[in-house]
């Protein structure tokens, strides 16, 4: 074996072996820059019960308030699903026999206080269906429709079953600050 092959270079790493980890580091450097843009992307508060109100029929209700990428709009959601009275079995209800609302606030430092800044009103399922999905949205970054500052959805759902309207009382998303 001749020494003089593996003195050369002692200390260093191979060429190979260099541009290999300058890739990896690089691949490491720009993957976490996608998570840290992601998380703050992915920005939202929700939360979700659901209502027996018979024996036949249970209504999920999904209160959110979330930033949704590329364009970091914000939106107010109500998701109003149909169940049996079991609440885990899914019915199917004809056009028109589901609604949702949500109604978004925003805080006011001056008032103290939560005001209105958006409401879908009622909406109803075109088509049958078990779920309904209802949303506002409120603008993209830095340009929000009532400004900067924490905001909560509250959403409501309604289901019509045995020739009468079924609405859960309010769910709160929570709220959170939106620049």
């Amino acid at each position: 074996m001749d020494i003089s092959a593996t003195a050369i270079g002692a200390g260093r790493m191979p060429r190979k072996t260099r541009a290999w980890a300058i890739r990896l580091a690089l691949a490491l450097v720009v993957g976490m820059a996608f998570v840290v843009g992601s998380s703050e992307e992915a920005q939202a508060v929700s939360e979700a019960e659901r209502f027996r109100f018979s024996s036949g029929l249970c209504i999920g209700e999904k209160s959110s308030t979330y930033v949704w990428s590329p364009n970091g709009g914000l939106y107010g959601q109500s998701v109003t699903r149909t169940y049996s009275g079991d609440c885990s079995t899914r019915i199917s209800k004809r056009a028109d026999e589901v609604a949702g609302r949500a109604i978004i606030y925003k805080w006011s430092n001056y008032y103290r206080d939560w005001y209105e800044c958006r409401d879908t009103g009622w909406d109803y399922n075109p088509d049958r269906t078990s779920m309904l999905v209802v949303y506002e949205w409120l603008g993209g970054y830095y340009d929000r429709v009532c400004g900067p500052g924490y905001y909560g959805t509250m959403s409501y759902g309604s289901v019509w079953h045995n020739g009468r309207w079924h609405t859960t009382p309010g769910v709160w998303s929570g709220s959170d600050y939106y620049y």
